[in-house]
C-alpha cells in the first residue's frame, strides 16, 4: 500500500496545522486548525481545503489547541461527515473551545462589515458560526489511552501490563512504554 504525506499548515509558520495523508483508498486530515497572525496570514483560513472535503474518510486531531482544531467546523459546514478522532479530553474541550471560536468569528464578521459598510463595500460572513461549530461535535469520536503499568517481573522484564489510562504510574524506573489502546473500541 503506498503512503502520501503532504503538509499545508503550519510550515514556514506556527499555526495552522493542516496535514493529508492518503494511504492506499484512504484519505485522512491530520490536524485542521487555525492559521492565526496578521490580517493577511489570517485570510488563509479562507482558502479551500488542499483536498475535496467529499474524498476525506476521516480527521485525526492530536490536541484541541485551537491552531490545530479551528476550522473543523468550517471543515464540517462545507460538508464533511466523516468522523474525527481524538483523545476523549481534547474532545471536551473543543466542545467548549470551538463554539466560543464561532461566537468570536460572528462579532468580528459584524464588526468587519459595519467598517466595509461605511466604504460601500459589502459584508462579510464569518468563517463558521457559533452554531457550526455546535453542530460539528457531533462528529467527535473521543477515544481512550492506555498507559503502562509497572511490570512485576521487574524493569529488564520485555513487556509491560497495561491498564486504563485512569491508572498512575508516578516516579517508577520501572515503567517501560506508554502506548495507545490497541483494543479500544471505535465507534461513530
Amino acid at each position: 500500500m503506498a503512503f502520501e504525506l503532504q503538509f499545508f499548515g503550519a510550515t514556514e509558520r506556527v499555526t495552522g496545522s493542516l496535514y493529508v495523508l492518503r494511504a492506499g483508498p484512504h484519505t485522512l486530515l491530520l490536524e485542521c486548525g487555525l492559521v492565526q497572525g496578521t490580517r493577511e496570514e489570517e485570510l488563509r483560513n479562507r482558502e479551500a481545503f488542499p483536498v475535496d472535503v467529499a474524498q476525506i474518510d476521516a480527521v485525526v486531531l492530536s490536541h484541541s489547541h485551537i491552531d490545530h482544531s479551528g476550522r473543523i467546523p468550517r471543515l464540517v459546514k462545507e460538508g464533511f461527515e466523516g468522523p474525527i478522532y481524538t483523545h476523549e479530553a481534547s474532545r471536551a474541550l473543543c466542545a467548549i473551545m470551538l463554539p466560543d471560536s464561532g461566537y468570536l468569528n460572528e462579532k468580528e464578521a459584524e464588526w468587519e462589515s459595519r467598517k466595509r459598510q461605511k466604504k460601500n463595500l459589502p459584508g462579510i460572513e464569518p468563517l463558521y458560526t457559533q452554531a457550526d461549530a455546535e453542530a460539528c461535535i457531533g462528529q467527535f469520536v473521543g477515544l481512550e489511552y492506555e498507559i503502562a503499568e509497572a511490570n512485576p517481573a521487574g524493569p529488564d522484564a520485555d513487556t509491560a501490563r497495561c491498564r486504563p489510562y485512569s491508572r498512575r504510574v508516578n516516579g517508577r524506573t520501572d515503567v517501560r512504554r506508554v502506548r495507545p489502546n490497541p483494543h479500544a473500541r471505535i465507534q461513530r
